[in-house]
């Protein structure tokens, strides 16, 4: 009976090793891949239609809805795909705010962050 328990325990214990092996590979390969594509560029995280994408969050918590406040050439330096209109004081894009919704938490906490680091805290700043 004992014999039973220590294996379906072993069994348990491997299970476990492997998964936290293979999730650590998988963080190590992730950070090598995007360690080295610098900032504002086809690779980086904010570029393209994730721009688009994100481009909410910027523009509702920091910047009030107004394309005229926003950095400027940011769209160049995200990859051309979101447009601030100064003129009008809106901002093109040809998302809807779906997928901006979901990201607002983590954009909270590094907002909250960049904050306490006394970094610039404009919603498009590269990390240090």
């Amino acid at each position: 009976m004992t014999h039973g328990i220590q294996r379906r325990y072993l069994s348990t214990l491997w299970g476990s090793v492997i998964v936290i092996i293979l999730s650590g590979m998988l963080l190590f390969l992730t950070f090598q891949k995007h360690i080295r594509s610098g900032i504002q560029s086809y690779h980086s995280e904010i570029w393209g239609d994730k721009a688009d994408y994100y481009v909410y969050l910027p523009a509702a918590f920091l910047y009030d809805l107004d394309g005229s406040r926003f950095p400027e050439n940011i769209d160049s330096l995200t990859g051309n795909t979101f447009r601030p209109d100064r003129q009008d004081h809106r901002i093109v894009t040809k998302y809807i705010c779906g997928a901006a919704v979901m990201q607002v938490p983590f954009f909270l906490a590094t907002h909250a962050l960049t904050n306490f680091l006394n970094e610039p805290a404009n919603g498009f700043s590269a990390p240090k």
